[in-house]
Formats: C-alpha cells, sequence, structure tokens
C-alpha cells in the first residue's frame, strides 16, 4: 500500500471526485438551462422571421396594388379629359348646325322642294321626307329634339306650320325615335 492510500487520504479523494462530479453535474444542468434558453429564443426568432416575411409579402403585394390604382386613377383621368373634350366638340358641333340651319331658314328665297337644282338628284330612303309639290326647308334633328320642339322653333322663325303637316310631309319618321342628324322636311305654309 502506498503511503497515499490510507483511508483519509482515499475518503479526500473520493470526497474531492464526488465535489468535481457535483460540479460537473451542476455544469451540464446549467448548460442544459442554457439550451433550452437558446432554443427558445431560436423558435422566438424564427416566428417572428415568419412574421416579417408574411409582411414583406403583403406590403409587395399592396405595392402592386397601389401601382396598379394609381395606373386605374391616371387611366381614369385621361378619360374625362377625352370625354370632356367630346362633349366640347360636340357642343360646338350642334351649335355651328343650328347656326347654319338658322341660316338656311332665314333665307326667304328658298327653291320649292319639289325642283331641285341642276345637278342634284333627291336620294331616297327610310328618312327621306315627303317632297311633292311644297315648299319648305329641309331640318337636321339636334340633341333632344321632338315634334313639338321642332314646329315651336319654325313658327318663332316665322313659318306657319303645325305639327300635323310636319308629320304628314314625312311619312317615314318614326317620331317617337329620332336620331341626332337625321334630316327631315318642314312644309311652308302656302301664301295667300
Amino acid at each position: 500500500m502506498a503511503a497515499d492510500d490510507t483511508p483519509a487520504a482515499i475518503a479526500a479523494r473520493q470526497e474531492a471526485e464526488e465535489e468535481r462530479y457535483k460540479r460537473m453535474n451542476a455544469e451540464i444542468e446549467d448548460l442544459k438551462t442554457t439550451l433550452q434558453s437558446y432554443q427558445k429564443n431560436l423558435q422566438t426568432m424564427q416566428q417572428e422571421i415568419r412574421k416579417l416575411t408574411e409582411e414583406v409579402a403583403r406590403a409587395n403585394s399592396n405595392s402592386k396594388d397601389a401601382a396598379s390604382r394609381e395606373s386605374l386613377n391616371s387611366l381614369q383621368k385621361a378619360i374625362e379629359e377625352v370625354d370632356k373634350k367630346r362633349l366640347a366638340d360636340n357642343e360646338l358641333v350642334t351649335a355651328q348646325l343650328a347656326r347654319l340651319i338658322k341660316g338656311l331658314s332665314d333665307k326667304t328665297s328658298t327653291p320649292p322642294r319639289s325642283n331641285p337644282g341642276p345637278g342634284t338628284t333627291p336620294k331616297a330612303g327610310p328618312d327621306t321626307p315627303k317632297t311633292g309639290s311644297e315648299k319648305g326647308f329641309e331640318y337636321i334633328i339636334l340633341r333632344d329634339d321632338t315634334l313639338s320642339a321642332i314646329v315651336t322653333k319654325a313658327v318663332k322663325q316665322g313659318v306657319k306650320v303645325t305639327q300635323k303637316q310636319v308629320i304628314e310631309a314625312n311619312p317615314n319618321v318614326n317620331w317617337n325615335k329620332l336620331r341626332i342628324g337625321q334630316k327631315i322636311f318642314i312644309p311652308a305654309a302656302a301664301q295667300p
């Protein structure tokens, strides 16, 4: 037996080994606790990364929607501008037509309708008004024109005519469905 193998030395060594074993167990437990804490942190970070990824995807989708909305808004503005110009052009054309009609109706030397000028041939068709031997003038339908409105305009211009006379002079006209630009014949009352 060696001097170090005395029961007191053996007991001291065992006690030191037990102490070292307890310390190692404590350190292992600390490592386990730390590892668990890191794993929880890792799971939390993974969840946050997943949420951020979803938010980025939504943001990209929203920016695409925003770009689409912006494109639609600019397209809408362009359409509105074109529509405004169209309405202005329509009003200008209507005003010019009204002026031309007034100028034509103001002329007192309108030739009879049944005797067209040289080189002109009356055209037949569904809107062709009755000509016969009547004197009068051609009228082009404007926006919101009705039979009574047309007769009122003619009377204001000094043409003595009734609704019945206008209807009889235009047998092929559907007075419930007048079209802008459609031509009708306004007969002039025979002068005594």
